[in-house]
């Protein structure tokens, strides 16, 4: 009879996972995890860190400090992972390879960046791209002016326009400003950058909260900002058009409309351009796609408790995105966030992967014993030459005392091989054995 079971996850591709029991990373409450960057993601991050640690007891840390700062500070070696916008820049990526080896950007959630305003009377307000643009650029500075009455609005007062932007090197105004360059084309002449210009007039704050903070504060303010900063404050948020003219509002449901348009590159970042230029019915073309920047060298351990918590991002933990204002990824930027989590140190956070007497859904446990009875991993049908390097691997563990090898050419073809007594320490070394071989999913049965 089977008991409990260690399982632990391998990176290839070709593979297939067995039958689901329940996730299966070994979290330790005593190593904690740190990051740093993106604030535009920070107050689902907030909610996510809280959620798992009632539910694993283990501290994700997290600084809002811009992502800049955050990539700054994962280059330094100063936290395990950076929150960022946008994906790493060319040179951001040469010096994180330098210092790691390699890493991945890793998409978390998607949201709307909310164009915040504080007028007299609370009038609505939309907002064209080149509109928008040129009050950005300071070349609309008062509220009554005609471009901004073009767009659709009637009765603005006569009052200075006071535009908020970010001061730090941001992800937000990244995405912003890609927004603008790519749906305001000739209106914007400052290209797609994450240090927004200050040369004409435009008030300049640290954080989505400064941005929001700044235009609570001044009358005829304007500001750009995840759509929670804004709600949180009760600040009015325009309608933006978007290609199809049509006005639309940040709600969760027009940004993921949006968000859908955008087209995932082999890597797993996102071009977004598709997204900004959008002529889906009312989807918010003005989004973004926030990542965690993640080493793929770290301690195992490390690596356990930030892909657990990162599963849970990924899986659950989007349920969380509307009511805070934010958005679901859509199924296939979860897919690719999920391949390039396998590519972290650690052990798989999956469900519990290979043969199994345990019904689908039924909890397992940490292993409490000393032995190990049957490593077990699975090759698609299909995958030939997946199966032929699974028999390869015969005469490999052969050498480490391992028998009753088996492969079944059938609907789950299965390779099980045996070690009657074999340690714990033992079976997490040929987990990793097999890792370097190519393998994707491993179990290790208990007696």
């Amino acid at each position: 009879m089977r008991g409990k079971r260690f399982t632990a996850g391998l990176l290839a591709a070709g593979l297939v996972v067995a039958g689901a029991a329940s996730a299966s990373a070994e979290v330790d409450k005593k190593t904690s995890v740190s990051g740093a960057g993106a604030t535009f993601p920070l107050n689902i991050i907030e909610q996510w860190k809280a959620d798992f640690k009632k539910s694993a007891g283990v501290t994700i840390n997290y600084t809002g400090v811009g992502s800049g700062a955050g990539r700054s500070q994962l280059i330094n070696g100063t936290v395990d992972f950076a929150g960022s916008d946008t994906p790493a820049s060319a040179s951001d990526t040469a010096a994180l390879k330098a210092k790691y080896g390699n890493f991945v950007n890793l998409t978390e959630i998607s949201g709307g960046i909310a164009l915040g305003y504080n007028l007299p009377g609370n009038p609505s307000l939309k907002l064209s791209p080149p509109t928008i643009a040129g009050i950005f650029s300071g070349e609309i500075t008062n509220w009554n002016s005609g471009r901004i009455a073009n767009d659709g609005n009637s009765g603005l007062p006569n009052l200075p326009i006071q535009a908020f932007v970010r001061s730090d090197s941001s992800g937000t105004s990244a995405n912003f400003t890609g927004f603008l360059n790519a749906a305001a084309k000739s209106s914007w002449r400052y290209g797609a950058t994450s240090q927004f210009p200050t040369d004409n007039g435009q008030i300049a704050k640290s954080g989505n909260d400064g941005v929001a903070n700044g235009v609570v504060a001044a009358s005829g303010g304007i500001g750009y900002m995840e759509v929670s900063f804004a709600k949180e404050r009760g600040l009015s948020t325009a309608s933006v058009r978007n290609s199809g003219d049509q006005f639309v509002q940040p709600t969760t449901k027009a940004v993921t409309d949006a968000v859908a348009d955008g087209v995932v590159n082999a890597d797993g970042t996102v071009n977004m351009d598709p997204a900004w230029t959008t002529g889906t019915s009312g989807a918010y073309p003005l989004v973004a796609v926030t990542y965690l920047l993640i080493p793929t060298n770290m301690n195992e351990q490390l690596g356990t408790n930030l892909k657990a918590w990162i599963y849970y991002i990924l899986h659950a933990g989007q349920d969380r995105a509307a009511p805070l204002n934010y958005a679901p990824l859509p199924a296939n930027m979860i897919a690719a966030a999920m391949a390039n989590l396998d590519k972290v140190p650690g052990d798989d956070p999956r469900p519990n992967a290979g043969p199994t007497t345990t019904q689908p859904g039924t909890p397992t446990t940490k292993p409490t014993g000393t032995t190990a009875k049957k490593v077990s991993f699975q090759a698609s049908a299909k995958k030939v030459a997946t199966l032929a390097k699974a028999k390869s691997l015969r005469a490999t563990l052969a050498k480490k005392g391992f028998t009753g090898f088996v492969v079944e050419r059938e609907a789950k073809n299965r390779f099980d091989v045996e070690k009657p007594q074999s340690n714990h320490g033992q079976a997490q070394a040929l987990v990793n054995r097999l890792k370097k071989a190519g393998f994707h999913s491993a179990t290790v049965d208990r007696p």
